[in-house]
């Protein structure tokens, strides 16, 4: 109960601040940079956030460009790799879960099968 009441009163807080902090507008003219579908007006930014914005959104797809056209280096292959086998990983646990799942399925259905032959 004590633990719900200090999370329920830092969310206000950080709402508060939220609140107190934002830059969007809620003018429908602007560039949007956000988009919801809450019933409220779409946020958006105006004056020098927009146009910081447009900067390094332009700014990022050009980087992103460059790099589509690099070969891969060394260590971003090595660093691949290591993402792939920590995910194989992941996968292999989950299929062996799924097959102990079945196997114990398959033991109680052996299980229940000869309970009912032993008592008719």
């Amino acid at each position: 109960m004590l633990k719900s009441k200090v999370l329920t009163k830092i969310k206000k807080k950080i709402l508060a601040m939220s609140e107190k902090n934002r830059i969007f507008a809620s003018e429908n003219d602007e560039p949007t940079v956000l988009a919801i579908d809450s019933g409220k007006p779409i946020p958006t930014l105006s004056g020098e956030p927009a146009r910081r914005f447009l900067e390094h959104a332009a700014q990022v797809e050009e980087e992103a460009k460059k790099r589509m056209n690099e070969s891969p280096t060394l260590e971003g292959l090595k660093r691949e790799l290591v993402f792939q086998k920590y995910f194989l990983e992941i996968k292999e646990k989950e299929v062996q879960k799924r097959k102990d799942k079945i196997t114990k399925l398959e033991n109680k259905i052996k299980d229940l099968e000869k309970q009912l032959d032993g008592k008719s």
